[in-house]
């Protein structure tokens, strides 16, 4: 069953107002996002539609997210794309923000109360939570996955724990000759368009 066949059974709704799940809950509905992505990428090479099915499944399957997406390593910053949501920070210096911090200290961040954290971008003023989820291919770091919540201390180690099997999940599809998957090698021949 897909997420569209869910939608119309009503276990599912794009307006649901925001909660954080149960750690029971929050766990089974990592657990069908995975098997959805298994089924839903299985056989798909190109890097941006697994990115964009990645942020879509997740985004509208988990109620405590507002703003789901990538920023990626390109030209010396974090760029933006793709993402579910409001509009967006476009590019985050390494310096800043908690993408910033991930991506610095190389490893997931979660903050209960983005108000508080030192240098917290404010991309839009309703996300209260935040969790970012360095994503690396063959041991280089070339992204990061940022999720906001509008609910405050809505992530914890059930969500850190689901978003990095995913990260390391999807390089184990078949994307390997894909544009986008060798400019991120640094294939000399691949044209970047990252």
């Amino acid at each position: 069953m897909n997420l569209n066949e869910e939608r119309k059974e009503g276990s599912i709704s794009l307006h649901e107002a925001p909660r954080i799940p149960s750690h029971e809950e929050k766990s089974a509905l990592y657990e069908q996002c995975e098997s959805e992505l298994r089924a839903i990428l299985h056989g798909v090479t190109d890097t941006m539609t697994i990115l964009s099915t990645i942020v879509a499944v997740l985004h509208h399957r988990m109620p405590h997210y507002f703003w789901t997406g990538y920023y990626r390593d390109v030209d010396g910053m974090l760029r933006v794309g793709p993402y579910q949501g409001t509009p967006a920070c476009l590019a985050i210096p390494y310096e800043r923000g908690v993408c910033g911090a991930a991506w610095r200290k190389g490893e997931a961040v979660v903050v209960e109360d983005v108000h508080a954290f030192p240098g917290h971008i404010a991309c839009d003023s309703r996300s209260e939570s935040e969790i970012v989820v360095p994503w690396f291919l063959q041991g280089t770091m070339i992204g990061v996955l940022d999720v906001d919540s509008t609910l405050l201390a809505a992530f914890d180690d059930i969500d850190r724990s689901a978003l990095q099997r995913l990260a390391s999940l999807w390089w184990k599809g078949n994307v390997r000759n894909d544009k986008l998957y060798l400019s991120l090698i640094g294939d000399a021949a691949a044209q970047r368009y990252w």
